[in-house]
């Protein structure tokens, strides 16, 4: 490739770039010692309340004892039909069945709220409407969503399934990250080797790292800026990777990270791959 005078002020631009105006040194740095998602979990201490018929378990001591501050106090509490409503409602995103209400009426068993519960939590609806809440936050689409062709992602849908069926299992918390981040390392998936039916589960989950607007293998276009020949969209790449990276930042710890930083980063990438292509 010939080396214009126009490319080499492009070079040397960027390489000053890349020297002098490193995005690391403006990295707003995590104050973790002050950020609850980051510490211990630990004993915590009841507090005290005054009003001691108000409680049917430790934590509606916390709910009585904010309300005492504020001079306030609880709501009658709701009736049968109101209670088995508010908790289908909640737990399976559904009204309860006529039946169902007609069977909660009839146990006036010390269990029978409980056992109503329980029914809802072993519901596979339970695990459709929570699954929901978690697929909405961590971007989950069936197509790419970027520019206007937004192809499909065909195979998207598994991760969707994967996810309802953690819910409805009661997966771990901590395994149901983990599987999510590097599922294949904790199954010891290798690019040439077997993939086994013990590896699926896993694998499966790791598609909660595509799950960011990806616009790269589209034909009309890149996000912004630096497009050449041969270099298809490396800007779109890296932001992208950003993307992902930002997912399991946001809803895995609960930080979010500064994301001028993050654009310093992308534009320092894009010059890193103009350097390479001039070079």
């Amino acid at each position: 490739m010939t080396v214009t005078p126009f490319r080499r002020i492009v070079i040397w631009y960027s390489l000053a770039w890349l020297v002098l105006v490193s995005p690391g040194a403006r990295v707003s740095k995590l104050d973790a010692a002050g950020h609850w998602a980051f510490q211990r979990v630990g004993a915590t201490v009841v507090p005290p309340v005054r009003n001691q018929a108000a409680l049917r378990s430790s934590i509606d001591a916390f709910v009585e004892n904010r309300l005492e501050t504020l001079d306030l106090t609880l709501r009658p509490e709701a009736d049968q039909v109101t209670l088995i409503r508010r908790e289908c409602f909640d737990l399976t995103g559904l009204p309860p069945e006529p039946y169902a209400v007609d069977s909660f009426l009839a146990d006036d068993s010390p269990t029978a709220y409980q056992r109503m519960v329980e029914r809802y939590l072993a519901s596979p609806r339970y695990g459709e409407r929570w699954a929901n809440h978690w697929l909405d936050v961590v971007g989950y689409a069936d197509s790419n969503g970027r520019f206007s062709s937004d192809s499909n992602r065909p195979l998207a849908y598994r991760y969707r399934d994967y996810v309802i069926r953690s819910f409805n299992s009661d997966k771990p918390y901590d395994r149901f990250v983990w599987e999510q981040v590097a599922g294949d390392e904790m199954v010891g998936y290798k690019s040439d080797g077997d993939v086994t039916p013990d590896m699926v589960e896993a694998l499966t989950a790791t598609h909660f790292l595509r799950n960011a607007q990806d616009g790269t293998g589209e034909s009309d276009g890149f996000v912004h800026g630096f497009a050449q020949p041969g270099v298809i969209g490396f800007d779109s790449r890296v932001g992208i990777s950003f993307a992902s990276r930002a997912v399991v930042e946001r809803y895995e710890t609960n930080a979010a990270f500064d994301e001028s930083a993050c654009q310093e980063a992308i534009l320092s990438e894009g010059l890193c791959v103009l350097v390479v292509e001039a070079i």
